[in-house]
């Protein structure tokens, strides 16, 4: 028996036939980021660590950054008593293909950000906490939520390392399983319009400026629950099958 969350209702029965959509294979898997547009692609490449970094920050601080806060860094944050917040890039995957016999590539449908959850809520933590952490070997970590639409609010399920739900004898439709692509620290007290962020050449100016704008404003507004922020791919199901 396949265990049927109903996060996604009235699925077709023929994906049934489609390899991996009930079990997730053990070989080692790769996620495709080439099916992606290309400032996508370079956007979700940068969410590591502290993330974003603003001007204040640069002036008062440096220019170079690292994925582990410096003194500096560590400074300027415990100056201003800023919190943070965990904030995990989410892919949901419509389809695994073999590169090789050994290594699968995965196709996502939907690229989602999600604010870690405590008591329902997104959690929140100092710069002691981040100071006095391995936030190299914390973004490292293969985790996945075990029932993740980006449909819907997070609702039940585990957030747990891959290799729970990798293996097992557990039978699940793994277009509901949301695998954690990366994980940065989200100041909550910065200033959006503080924000730098290249954007597409060659283009109008003002076209440029809005966009630029709607992409922090996606990726860096601070979360007020826990409901996924979509970032990319299908709006709904229907369009998926």
């Amino acid at each position: 028996m396949i265990l049927d969350n109903e996060l996604i209702s009235n699925r077709p029965k023929e994906l049934l036939d489609i390899e991996y959509y009930t079990k997730l294979p053990i070989v080692p898997t790769e996620f495709n980021y080439k099916t992606l547009p290309a400032y996508l692609n370079m956007d979700l490449l940068s969410f590591i660590g502290i993330m974003p970094k603003t001007i204040d920050l640069v002036n008062n601080t440096q220019f170079e950054f690292y994925t582990q806060p410096s003194e500096k860094e560590i400074k300027y944050y415990r100056d201003r008593n800023t919190r943070f917040q965990v904030v995990h890039v989410v892919a949901n995957i419509h389809s695994f293909k073999h590169t090789s016999a050994e290594r699968v590539s995965a196709y996502p449908y939907s690229i989602s950000l999600i604010a870690g959850p405590k008591r329902g809520k997104p959690d929140e933590c100092s710069i002691e906490l981040l100071a006095n952490a391995d936030i190299e070997k914390i973004t490292q970590q293969r985790q996945v939520y075990t029932d993740f639409s980006p449909f819907k609010p997070v609702q039940a399920g585990l957030f747990a390392y891959t290799g729970l739900v990798v293996g097992n004898n557990i039978e699940h439709y793994t277009d509901t399983i949301g695998f954690v692509l990366e994980t940065f620290f989200l100041p909550t007290d910065i200033d959006l319009d503080d924000v730098p962020m290249s954007g597409p050449q060659n283009i109008d100016p003002l076209i440029n400026e809005k966009y630029r704008k709607y992409r922090i404003k996606r990726y860096f507004k601070p979360f007020e629950d826990i409901k996924p922020r979509k970032i990319w791919g299908c709006d709904s199901p229907i369009e998926l099958f």
